[in-house]
């Protein structure tokens, strides 16, 4: 789950204005881990099927004073439905729910 939550900032950071974005460098190697840890579990692990899950809530972001962009990170999440999904099949392969990412 832990990956998840994760991969929920890394998409939320990418939508976010380029003046309030994390540099590339610090964002983009861990995004390509995300994504190299998912090839591999889906090849290993039982992957139940699931619905996409529901774009990352920016509201806690926004409560903070966060300048976030909430169509932003709905266009990413869209363009990431496939990665997302994953992410939600290996959260319920191992017993947990999507709803707490």
């Amino acid at each position: 789950m832990a990956v998840a939550h994760l991969d929920d900032a890394l998409t939320t950071m990418t939508a976010m204005a380029p003046e309030h974005r994390p540099e590339a460098s610090a964002v983009d190697p861990l995004r390509s881990a995300v994504e190299r840890y998912l090839a591999t579990a889906a090849g290993t692990a039982w992957m139940p099927d699931v619905e996409v899950p529901a774009p990352p809530s920016t509201a806690g972001l926004r409560e903070a004073g966060v300048p976030v962009d909430d169509d932003a990170v709905r266009k990413v999440a869209e363009r990431e439905r496939e990665r997302r999904a994953c992410l939600r099949r290996l959260v319920v392969s191992d017993g947990w729910a999507w709803h707490g990412c």
